[in-house]
């Protein structure tokens, strides 16, 4: 219910006495920008090999757009604006490009919530696919089950959020692609 009704939850656990012993692993954190770091370096190259295996691209490089910030601005909304305009404009006019941490939005519960893919959107044949970069652990070619879920029905509701905020079901694969 405190997540419907967008309550930051950290905040009232202080304000009532009982502030979180402890939050996201610093390790993790830093982990996982190392991994996204890694996957997207040297103009995405490493990523573009894993994509042409996965969804059988014929490209040899693509464009990149940096959805991070608009000309300094880091605001959610001018984030969002951009993000927008880029994203409805590649579906127009079929551009292929990586769009690197879009901000989108969804409607839960009556509030509007950001939702930041790490690299949501990439244009192929006619369609957007979602990729969801994660560092969990594979080992003998299997992951943590529960960590894979839970990067799955994270990658759901981007699908959910970009085909609302281009208004075409069949614009966005189902299909994602978890790294």
């Amino acid at each position: 219910m405190l997540d419907a009704a967008g309550v930051d939850k950290e905040q009232l656990a202080r304000h009532v006495g009982f502030p979180a012993k402890f939050g996201q692993s610093q390790f993790a954190i830093t982990r996982g920008n190392a991994f996204e770091a890694q996957v997207k370096a040297n103009a995405f190259a490493e990523l573009i090999r894993l994509l042409r295996e996965t969804l059988g691209l014929e490209l040899n490089e693509v464009g990149q757009t940096d959805l991070e910030e608009v000309g300094g601005n880091t605001s959610q909304e001018m984030r969002h604006i951009r993000s927008r305009q880029k994203l409805t404009g590649a579906a127009a006019d079929g551009e292929s490009t990586f769009f690197d941490h879009p901000l989108l939005t969804l409607d839960v519960g009556g509030n509007t919530v950001y939702l930041e893919p790490d690299l949501v959107a990439f244009h192929h044949n006619g369609k957007f696919h979602v990729v969801e970069i994660k560092s969990f652990a594979v080992i003998d070619d299997q992951a943590d089950g529960g960590k894979v879920a839970a990067a799955a029905t994270q990658s759901a509701v981007y699908v959910l959020a970009l085909r609302r905020l281009l208004g075409a079901d069949d614009a966005v694969s189902h299909e994602v692609v978890l790294v």
